[in-house]
């Protein structure tokens, strides 16, 4: 079809317009993506300085966090101290309950490939439990192992009793031996002398007199001490056998709450808790820190079997039942002159920790946070120590009386 002048006017005039309308729409597209590129580049902008800011905090965040520091006063700095500490006793108290109720009181399993065990038994004197207490090794669930017992002299009323149970159970392979060797100021280490030197098994197991062993608590140190190729010191949590009496339930709660909540927690953080009244040694890496003897220096040498061992390179582990102690007529005094002999000796070994011993017990540190709840927040003192109490001093024992001897 033709167009005529009128026509090609309107032609003109439409394609005119729609060139100005698609002039309009590419310059809206335009602008919207160079809106999306400012906005992408403001985005960036904004996340590289965040970055930026938490890299190279501003100075002047820095002197406002200096000038608050500066302005806190000696009572509330203590305050906060106070509460950060009783918090971080809290933390310790939830690691050693959980790690009590995942580690402790598992059962063991027979395996005749494990190996041989040497126990040696340092006794001196005897009371009315000895029998009993030596008699569990004589009976333990193993099927390798022999018994050294290491006296002072032969006329220790002990080795009576001792002799009565070979007699009795003449299937286990058990020795005496008597005098000792003189190799330091230690007399437990001179006294174990003989028999270390005449163990004929790769695992040694130091055990105290007054230990009350479960059948399979041998076992159960042996599997522990095989789980890892570098494991070299296994230990039993100290706890208490039920006995009559008032002191002997003080020992129990001590051993069960107080004492069990930091060495629980100081094997779960690996730190070196190791302790002489039951623990089983590698002999090979006992003879490369130069046997027992290079130990006969230390009173504490349980504490630095374990450090020496830790220094080079060994694991340590705890059993998963624990050391029930089950020494004959437990008195509160001899109780309290046995905490007094360790305190004396964490205070030359470690000062820095004894400084802070007593105020993690239950009532110091429940008067620290309610002091300083009260003074930085306004609580009340009575309910935040009553609460306190019932968190940290009724939360229970961390070795179940029952488990421990079923």
């Amino acid at each position: 079809m033709g167009l005529d002048g009128k026509n090609l006017t309107n032609f003109t005039q439409s394609f005119s317009e729609a060139l100005a309308s698609s002039s309009a729409t590419s310059r809206l597209i335009g602008a919207a993506a160079a809106a999306s590129s400012a906005s992408t580049s403001s985005q960036s902008a904004s996340t590289s300085s965040t970055w930026f800011f938490l890299v190279h905090p501003p100075k002047l965040l820095i002197a406002e966090t200096r000038r608050m520091a500066a302005e806190i006063d000696l009572v509330t700095l203590f305050a906060l101290i106070g509460l950060i500490f009783v918090i971080c006793l809290y933390l310790i108290h939830l690691i050693a309950l959980l790690y009590g109720k995942h580690r402790l009181h598992r059962k063991v399993k027979p395996n005749s490939n494990l190996p041989g065990v040497s126990i040696i038994k340092p006794i001196v004197g005897a009371d009315e439990n000895l029998r009993e207490n030596l008699e569990t090794f004589f009976v333990a669930d193993y099927h390798k192992y022999e018994i050294l017992f290491c006296f002072h002299n032969q006329t220790d009323p002990a080795v009576k009793i001792v002799k009565s149970l070979i007699e009795k159970y003449p299937k286990i392979d058990a020795r005496l031996f008597f005098g000792g060797e003189k190799v330091g100021l230690n007399p437990k280490i001179n006294n174990m002398m003989p028999a270390y030197r005449s163990a004929k098994y790769p695992l040694i197991l130091i055990s105290d007199s007054a230990i009350f062993m479960r059948q399979d608590a041998i076992l159960d140190m042996v599997q522990t001490m095989v789980s890892h190729e570098k494991m070299a010191i296994v230990t039993q949590t100290p706890y208490c056998k039920n006995r009559p009496g008032l002191a002997a339930a003080f020992e129990q709660i001590y051993f069960g709450t107080f004492h069990a909540r930091i060495y629980l927690a100081g094997n779960c953080m690996e730190f070196v808790c190791s302790t002489g009244m039951s623990s089983m040694m590698r002999k090979d890496a006992l003879d490369e820190c130069g046997g027992i003897a290079a130990f006969g220096g230390y009173l504490a040498e349980d504490f630095f079997f374990g450090k020496e061992l830790a220094n080079r390179g060994w694991k340590s582990a705890i059993s998963v039942n624990p050391a029930l102690q089950n020494a004959a007529n437990p008195k509160i005094s001899t109780f309290l002159e046995r905490i007094c002999r360790w305190v004396k000796l964490r205070i030359a070994m470690l000062p820095h920790i004894i400084l802070v011993e007593p105020l993690q017990d239950c009532f110091p540190a429940g008067i620290i946070i309610a002091t300083c709840a009260n003074f930085l927040m306004g609580y009340n003192p009575v309910l935040i120590f009553a609460a306190h109490v019932c968190v940290l001093g009724d939360g229970g024992f961390f070795i179940d009386a029952y488990n421990a001897e079923r």
